[in-house]
């Protein structure tokens, strides 16, 4: 009999041993369970903070890219303007080349102390004064010390037909129509119109304003006629 109270006891015992373990397993796999959720959250957090921050950097990267695109273009334009001023540059310099050559060769080999010696005969001569008639040039080309006035659209074609072009129309009632000139710090151009100026006087056409008619004022320079 004792000895199944011994073994009995020995069975309890046993029981409540295990028992005992059981439970600290179980608490311990609660623990882990426990931290597992913890570090799927913190995993969750982290996942999220990711994403969000992904996000900003691709809205920082397309902002990047737009803005690189817009100073590309700007660039673009940049040297367009600077071309197209290049292009303009180099045009305005072989014109005044070309007006330099079309000098030289009107005066020829002439000073310009003897060439306006003929001046007063030029004016003199009755065809200066008269509307239609052309004004008599000396053997270098030479017409005279003309007066300069200057004129802008008024929407009226030249007397000839065309519509006036600047830095190549002038008005004159002394010169023939056609008539290609060198004006003495004006450069080259041509007689398409007539005004109601008498005597040595042309005027230039500008494409401006009135004000910049005005501005030009009354101007005096030598003329010569360019065959």
């Amino acid at each position: 009999m004792k000895s199944i109270i011994i073994n009995v006891g020995c069975f309890v015992a046993l029981g409540i041993l295990f028992a005992g373990a059981m439970y600290a397993v179980l608490a311990k796999l609660d623990e882990s369970n426990d931290r597992v959720a913890a570090l799927e959250q913190q995993n969750n957090e982290l996942q999220d903070e990711l994403h969000s921050c992904t996000d900003a950097l691709e809205n920082d990267i397309s902002s990047v890219t737009d803005a690189t695109m817009v100073l590309e273009k700007d660039v673009s334009d940049v040297n367009d303007d600077v071309k197209e001023l290049k292009e303009k540059e180099e045009e305005r310099e072989k014109e005044a080349e070309e007006a330099e050559k079309k000098k030289s060769e009107a005066k020829t080999s002439s000073k310009k102390a003897s060439v306006s010696a003929p001046q007063p005969q030029v004016q003199a001569q009755p065809t200066v004064e008269v509307v239609e008639e052309t004004t008599v040039a000396s053997s270098d080309g030479y017409l005279g010390n003309y007066e300069l006035t200057a004129y802008t659209w008024t929407g009226d074609p030249c007397a000839n037909g065309n519509y006036p072009t600047g830095g190549y129309t002038v008005a004159s009632n002394t010169l023939p129509l056609g008539t290609r000139v060198y004006i003495e710090g004006i450069g080259e151009r041509v007689v398409e119109d007539k005004g109601g100026m008498a005597g040595n006087v042309i005027d230039i056409y500008i494409d401006g304003s009135t004000q910049d008619a005005l501005n030009f004022g009354r101007q005096n320079a030598d003329v010569y006629v360019i065959e």
